[in-house]
Formats: structure tokens, sequence, C-alpha cells
């Protein structure tokens, strides 16, 4: 019999794909399924529509008590989205309620009350099943800084280059996959696109996850356009054949979160804000001030940005506090321009790189070549003064000093030197929150090698508030602010410890934890040629995945 699906427009209730039943007429609860939701499915399986004109039953654990099963007519099946039956359905049923899913999916839940309203708003006005939302709750968990490991970011999970197609940008400064309102309207238009190619919401969804390209190989494959019959075949990677399985069993559990047992789990409030427009630069704390808002309620509202300002030369809308619009546009117009984020000279030593000067001011390479009009980081030379963009607050301006020696390679420090060099003097300097040797260096015009050997320092992580270090130097004072704030660790972040193992490099540990390495040696002190032996420790702040 064929099992094509057969969706009446207008009727998406309860869509029916196949008409046939199980052996026997046998109805889900008799199955004998196996409850691992990543293991492949036999290609045995068959599709049972959902059918209220019939008893149908979940066989979920969780549920089992005083009834043995569930019924359908006890659930809340409203769907605006076309809804079939099928036993891999049932197994991530399973998973979100009773097996190791089920912490996961609670967040998810709380999560989606910041976004649910304003997801489906833009669903209905583009003609969209409303539904799609769990398609982003599948996707991300309603997290806006989410990144998988092959670089797909925001709520919806674009790639970068589908993003960039949909007109999602992304650079240095700011990912516009990470904007909740502009890449859910990049992925209803998406999703348009799919379902304008393919004619099944099925079938767009699981493009969305494969590629249009993929699926269109499957259906000519085995001549079928049935998202539910190419799962018997082994064209479809496990995760394209769970894509919508996943989604609907999110879905029905998210429309009756009481009936699956959480009813503990309180829905966050939807995120409400105004849009400001901003000129050119602006550091995010003068954003706070002016909207009489904290700098992390700033952040949280624009997770887009990655960095402490707006994008540099280019008007940029803001998102502050519901009711803060008014108050923000008075106090920003009395912010001179040149208040409105900070600029610091420096004077390029011997020996530096562009990439060793970015990460002492904990900022980024590409951003000081865009404000330094620098094509080519090789160019630059000793003397030349570059401006560099840094936080309100951050430190002073750097000055022209001597010129400091050339870091050289050294597996390991020397011992603690006896005598300093001539024309020095000895400065007792305290460790403070936020400290690293690299600033240290940079405000006494030394190199953390220096720092290391006098003070027989052979981690960076031995160092700790409180801690005084010996530095002989002959300045004065310092030239920068050591004590600079600490780099803020990326949103939703969490620190880790990690051992480097044999075969091991900046690079490939940055592409696994998907870190800048630039941000690995500000964390960690280390020089631009620093080696990295087996058994060293690193402190690195990875992004959550959920």
């Amino acid at each position: 019999m064929s099992r094509k699906a057969g969706i009446v427009a207008g009727c998406w209730l309860l869509a029916c794909v196949g008409i046939g039943q199980g052996p026997g007429g046998a109805l889900a609860s008799e199955l004998s399924l196996d409850l691992d939701p990543f293991r492949t499915q036999p290609r045995t399986e068959k599709i049972y529509p959902l059918d209220k004109s019939q008893p149908f039953y979940l066989s979920l654990d969780a549920l089992r008590g005083a009834d043995s099963s569930l019924k359908l007519d006890d659930l809340k099946l409203d769907f605006d989205f076309p809804l079939v039956y099928h036993p891999r359905i049932e197994r991530w049923l399973n998973y979100f309620t009773v097996g190791e899913g089920r912490e996961v999916f609670a967040r998810w839940l709380a999560r989606s009350g910041r976004y649910e309203e304003m997801i489906r708003q833009i669903l209905r006005e583009e003609g969209l099943p409303e539904d799609f939302l769990y398609l982003a709750m599948i996707e991300s968990g309603f997290n806006p800084v989410a990144y998988s490991r092959a670089r797909a970011g925001g709520i919806w999970q674009f790639m970068p280059s589908t993003g960039r197609k949909y007109g999602l940008s992304m650079d240095w400064w700011a990912d516009e996959r990470r904007d909740p309102e502009k890449s859910t309207r990049a992925a209803v238009q998406y999703l348009s696109d799919l379902y304008a190619r393919f004619g099944s919401w099925h079938l767009a969804a699981a493009s969305y996850n494969a590629g249009e390209g993929k699926i269109q190989r499957a259906i000519d494959t085995y001549e079928t356009e049935d998202y539910w019959e190419l799962l018997d075949y082994s064209f479809l990677r496990n995760e394209t054949k769970d894509y919508l399985p996943k989604m609907i069993a999110a879905a029905i559990i998210a429309k009756n979160p009481e009936r699956f047992g959480f009813t503990d789990v309180a829905l966050e409030p939807p995120v409400e804000y105004e849009t400001v427009p901003v000129s050119d630069a602006t550091d995010l704390r003068v954003i706070a001030r002016c909207a009489g808002a904290t700098y992390q309620e700033i952040l949280r509202l624009n997770p887009e940005l990655l960095r402490w300002c707006t994008p540099p030369g280019r008007s940029w809308q803001v998102r502050v506090p519901k009711g803060t619009a008014q108050t923000f546009q008075l106090a920003y117009a009395q912010v001179p321009p040149s208040q409105r984020v900070t600029f610091r000279r420096h004077v390029i030593r011997q020996g530096e790189t562009l990439s060793e000067i970015a990460a002492g001011y904990r900022t980024g390479v590409g951003a000081i070549m865009q404000v330094n009009g620098i094509r080519n980081p090789r160019t630059i030379r000793t003397g030349q003064s570059l401006i560099i963009p840094t936080p309100i607050g951050f430190a002073p301006a750097v000055v022209a000093s001597a010129p400091r020696p050339t870091p050289k390679k050294s597996p390991a420090p020397p011992p603690v030197t006896k005598n300093p060099p001539p024309g020095t003097k000895k400065v007792v300097y305290t460790i403070q929150s936020g400290d690293t040797l690299w600033a240290i260096s940079l405000a006494y015009d030394v190199t953390v090698a220096q720092l290391k050997s006098w003070n027989g320092i052979r981690n960076h992580y031995e160092l700790k508030p409180g801690d005084t270090v010996m530095v002989y130097t002959t300045q004065s004072e310092p030239l920068v602010l050591a004590s600079n704030p600490p780099a803020t660790p990326p949103q939703n972040s969490s620190s880790i410890t990690y051992t480097v193992r044999r075969g091991d490099n900046l690079w490939t540990i940055a592409q696994r934890f998907r870190l800048r390495i630039e941000d690995i040696q500000v964390w960690n002190s280390l020089e631009r040629d620093h080696i990295l032996q087996p058994g060293d420790r690193l402190q690195l702040f990875v992004p959550k995945e959920n």
C-alpha cells in the first residue's frame, strides 16, 4: 500500500501520513520499542496516524501509576503543523521525560518564555505554521549564544554561509545569527523558500537540517516525496531521521507540560525592549549609563554584540530595557562623541606583532587592522603609532618607550635571577584580580620571560590575587595600569582547566573549543612564540551548549 502523504490544505490538525496500519492493526502501545533515541531504527517500522477516532496510548514509564497509559484525548494537540505518529517520536518522548534529556528539556521549556511570543508573531505574519517554534527549541534550546561544533550559531543555528545568504552579517564585532529577532526573520524566509521548493513542511524541516541538496538527492534516488518513507533507507543520517520526530515530541511535551511531569518549570518572562540607534562605535557601558540600566542588562538584550562596544564606522540599532528609550536618547545626546568610546595610542616596540599587541589590550587583530587601515599585518614597523580601541577605563594611553628585547623561546624558565639588569630598580608588585603576566610586562616594559625568571614562575596559574612579584625596571611609574578589569568571559560560558596533550597546539585547542587563539593567550599569559608542552594546563572559557 502506498504510504505517501495526503495533506489537505487548511487541515493542519491531524494530517495523516500513510493510511496503512501495522501487522494485525496493532496500536502504538503494542510496539516493542528500543528507548535509545540515537540508535538506528529497524527498517520494518511503520507509520501510524494520530486518529482521535480510536484510542492512542503512549507507553511512557513516567505516566504509569494509577492509570496504565495516557490517552490521546487527554493531550492538548492543537497543532498547525502536519502531525503524525512514528515510533521515533515515542522514543524522543521517553528521552525527554524519563531519560537523560529531562533536565535539558526543562531548561529549554523555561527558556521558551523569553522568545515564544516574538517567534509565533513573526511566523504568523509570514503565513508559516506557528509550531515551527519547536524547530528553534530542538536546534538551540532557545539559547541565542549557542554555537555548534560545525560553527552553526544562534537560536536557529544558522551556518555562516546560509546566514549571510539570508542577510545576517558576521564579523569580529557582531554576529547577527545571535540576534533573536533578525535570525527568526531569516529562518522564516529560509523555511518559506524550502517549502516553495518541496511543497511539504516535513521536507522543508528536514532540508533545514540536512540541506536541500541532500533531501533532493534522497527524493530522486528513492522516487518518493514522503519524508517518513525516506526513513526506511540508509541514505539520510540518523540526525535527519530523528529531526522531525524530535521536533514533534518536543511540541507535544511543551503543549502538555503538566501531563509529562514538568509541573515545577516556570517559564521565563518575555524579553521586552525598545530599540534606539547609535552612531558609530559606542561603549556598552556608556549605553547602559544613558539608559539607566546595567552593563549586563545591555549585554543580555544584545547577544549579537561580541565586544564591549557597537561596531565602528556604522550606525547600530541597540536594544535597551522597555521604557528607557526616551531617557537614553536625552542622555546620549549630551555625551560628546569623544567620550562614547575610547582609543589608546600604542607605539610598536621591537619584535612586537599585531597578535601580541591585540592580546595585551584584550582586543582583536581585526579590530586594530580595521581602525588603522592595515591590510597586511606584516607591514607594521618599530616606532609606528597605532590606535587601539579599548573599553572605557581600561588603561591610560601607552607612550613611546625604549625598544624591548625580542622574546626568545624557552621551554622552561631559568632559576631566579640573582643579579638584576644594570640601571634598573626593584619594584614589588601586588597581584590584583584580573592581572596577567602579560599585562604586568606591558606596565613595566619588560618581558613575560623576564618576570618568570626573576620570580621563579613556571606556570601562570600559580599567581593569585594578593601574591607579589619582583620587577626590575627603569620605569618610575608603570606605562599601563596592570590591574585592568579582567577580560569578560563569553556570555553563558564555563571555566575549565585543559591539560595539554601530545600533538596539541594553540590552533588545534582553539578549534576544538570554538575559541580564538588571542583569547587563550590573554587568559593564560602566553607569549606569541610560546611552545606548549604535554602536561601544561590552560584556563579556558568554553561556551555552553545548552
